[in-house]
């Protein structure tokens, strides 16, 4: 890291003194007045979100930026620090939406739209997923304190690690002036909210913009709220040793709900009712953990609206995104057809008893004159094994995934926002093939091939715990990180 001289202005100075500089001039200084929070709001929004003893300096300082642009790439977010990724992934899951399906037909020029006028529209569609009859925006302290060029030059440089801020004892937490005097404004529309935000963008995009959406996004839903989706109200969204987000943070940005769990609508284990995720998201989301067996995605997340899926690591949040719509227009009647067969797989095993057949068909509202099951039964258990594999059902019933796109391949991105000095923010272009969809078949392969055929990365491992056979040929055969 290389001092800057007194006479030289940091990045980060620069950006935040004209953001706030256009706060308080353009069309009025009345952007700064608002309702001041009161000290059990506060006191009850900090716990929620950092934990009975509030942030630590350091975790706080993690979270210190607004929603910053690549140099590299004009609709990608850059994080600084780790942690924000919680609320940074999903807002950019959002932008990509709209950026590349705000129209019906898919839009080629998604990569040279206005990144700031994108990020307004994802913030606002965000808004919308929780359907309150009000929405709430925090707003920029008088009190908070510009990050120092110190401060900025760490930031510029994509440093992992966050220096003692100047006079601080590195022990004693500091809320840098964010906690200190907080003001929001509250509109009875999201066309209210939307005309706020578009003609005051910087609001989200000074020092600590990123934890201003945050707690402006759980007012609009509401404390109580957030903590009736919650399972353990006294586990807060944000880990307070290493300053991530967890399950339930994510989710809640994704979906509206902050439940903690990754399945599908609610199981009950032990006379408990556990909540999952209640319906399809516009986005999606896929974990390296499933393909170790620590956890199983639903189908809801599995199957979004749209080809974006957050891939998330033991560390890290990242995304992966491809610009062909089919990839998830028939997943949902397919969704549920699963769903269905999974109810009488007892044991996850991918197959049930052929006598089963019948009450699945049921539940899925098919034709079941008991003529044609037993016509079916033959049909799928050649072997007269009295059992139904799931792959044949499913190829019985929705034969067009047999080969997805005929196998030719497709094009896909990946997009990871930490910065890192010698590996500016951008997307990383590759194209993807899927053999062949058969959910009860596991490949492993090793590596990228004597093709630049990635088969076995952290990416590849994520996608085929939805498409278990799916290869990727990323461009110069480099693999991207999701860490």
């Amino acid at each position: 890291m290389t001092d800057s001289s007194e006479s030289t202005t940091s990045i980060a100075e620069v950006i935040d003194k004209v953001a706030v500089s256009n706060l308080n001039g353009g069309t009025g200084p009345d952007v700064w007045v608002g309702e001041k929070l009161t000290e059990e709001t506060v006191k009850d929004l900090l716990k929620l979100v950092w934990g009975e003893g509030g942030p630590e300096r350091e975790n706080l300082h993690r979270w210190s930026q607004g929603f910053a642009f690549s140099p590299s790439e004009q609709t990608a977010l850059v994080q600084m620090f780790g942690g924000p990724c919680a609320v940074i992934a999903p807002v950019q899951a959002y932008l990509l939406r709209n950026s590349i399906y705000g129209s019906r037909a898919l839009d080629q020029n998604w990569r040279a739209k206005n990144g700031p006028e994108l990020l307004t529209d994802a913030l606002v569609e965000m808004f919308a997923l929780l359907s309150s009859p009000s929405f709430v925006v925090v707003l920029p302290s008088d009190l908070l304190r510009i990050p120092s060029k110190r401060d900025a030059t760490t930031m510029e440089e994509g440093h992992p690690e966050v220096d003692a801020v100047e006079n601080d004892n590195p022990n004693s937490p500091t809320d840098h002036g964010v906690h200190s005097d907080l003001k929001s404004r509250r509109f009875s529309t999201i066309d209210e909210l939307k005309k706020f935000l578009t003609d005051k963008p910087s609001v989200f995009t000074t020092s600590f913009g990123i934890l201003r959406f945050l707690y402006s996004f759980i007012l609009s839903k509401t404390i109580a709220k957030v903590r009736e989706d919650l399972e353990d109200p006294t586990e807060p969204l944000i880990d307070a040793a290493h300053g991530h987000g967890n399950q339930c943070l994510t989710n809640l940005l994704i979906t509206g709900q902050a439940v903690c769990n990754v399945w599908d609508d609610v199981k009950e284990f032990g006379g408990l009712r556990l909540q999952g995720i209640p319906g399809r998201p516009a986005i999606g989301y896929l974990s390296l953990l499933e393909s170790l067996r620590y956890v199983e995605v639903g189908f809801y997340l599995k199957c979004p609206q749209y080809p974006i899926w957050i891939l998330a690591s033991e560390t890290h949040l990242s995304i992966v995104f491809a610009l062909i719509r089919t990839l998830v227009e028939s997943e949902a009647e397919e969704a549920a057809a699963i769903r269905a067969f999974k109810n009488y797989d007892e044991h996850g095993s991918g197959f049930i008893s052929a006598d089963k057949l019948k009450d699945v068909l049921e539940t899925l509202n098919l034709f079941r004159e008991d003529e044609y099951v037993n016509s079916l039964k033959d049909k799928m258990d050649k072997d007269k094994l009295d059992i139904i594999l799931r792959s044949d059902f499913l190829a019985e019933f929705f034969p067009h995934t047999a080969k997805f796109n005929h196998g030719r391949p497709f094009d896909v991105y990946h997009y990871n926002g930490l910065a890192r000095p010698d590996n500016p923010v951008h997307y990383h272009h590759g194209m993807a093939k899927i053999i062949e969809l058969d959910l009860d078949v596991e490949i492993i392969d090793a590596g990228i091939d004597a093709n630049g055929i990635d088969s076995d990365s952290s990416i590849v491992r994520c996608l085929r715990t939805k498409y278990p056979r799916v290869e990727i040929q990323w461009d110069d055969q480099k693999i991207p990180s999701i860490n």
